[in-house]
């Protein structure tokens, strides 16, 4: 069966592995590297790529692919065999980051639709002195528009981004967040979290990072009621199984 591919539809190298596996209906756990390697070189070839960095993405994920592929087609020796169990799977490193893609994806996809009826509560009691004039967010809306503004200074659309395959990790965004809240004590102004940041997928990393840590109570956000301005504060001991 033959397929047309236009390079638009598909947002860099992982995106394109992501359809290949669902097209296949095969779980993310079970992927076929031969025939998704197979497919994948054949989808860009058809792309015809011309821009130099993106044909450089795709086709080092195609490097990938083939040599994952000759791992998985080695023979095994008995010996091999009797360990199969204990042996890493080749496969491993590929489905971790098509997970990882899959997530960014979801929550880009999310902050780009957000609605106003859709409010997820993040609340403690906290025992710090915030500006009297601020007020405790209790819904995400908030957050995903100061979010949004801070995407739309880049020029770009929330979910243009285009994650290549050394994907940035979300829980180190967290510790990065961390060491950024321990040098600001009185608080770190929401668009200052992004101040070094001109890359959309770290953008998000670093957006999903604040978002995991409010879930954990590890820290709240507040807003300025005169000004709108969105403040982030420490409030939970991050001196525990969420730092190593």
């Amino acid at each position: 069966m033959a397929y047309i591919v236009e390079l638009d539809v598909f947002h860099g190298p992982l995106d394109l592995l992501l359809f290949l596996v669902e097209k296949d209906e095969v779980g993310i756990y079970d992927i076929p590297i031969a025939k998704i390697t197979s497919q994948y070189i054949e989808y860009i070839g058809k792309i015809g790529l011309t821009n130099v960095e993106q044909l450089s993405d795709f086709l080092m994920v195609a490097s990938y692919l083939l040599n994952l592929k000759s791992k998985m087609l080695l023979p095994k020796s008995e010996d091999n065999e009797l360990e199969e169990d204990d042996i890493d799977d080749p496969r491993d490193e590929l489905v971790a980051k098509l997970l990882e893609y899959k997530k960014f994806k979801e929550a880009a996809k999310y902050l780009s639709s957000i609605q106003v009826e859709e409010p997820q509560i993040f609340f403690r009691n906290t025992t710090y002195a915030p500006e009297i004039n601020e007020v405790l967010l209790t819904d995400i809306k908030s957050l995903a528009n100061a979010y949004k503004e801070v995407i739309n200074k880049l020029g770009k659309a929330v979910y243009n981004y285009n994650i290549v395959f050394n994907d940035i990790n979300i829980a180190d965004k967290m510790q990065e967040l961390h060491k950024l809240l321990v040098l600001n004590p009185d608080g770190l102004v929401f668009q200052d979290m992004f101040f070094n940041l001109d890359n959309e997928k770290e953008i998000l990393a670093f957006f999903l990072a604040l978002l995991e840590l409010m879930r954990l109570q590890k820290v709240v956000a507040r807003q300025n009621q005169l000004n709108n301005s969105i403040v982030i504060y420490m409030v939970g001991d991050f001196n525990n199984d969420d730092e190593g």
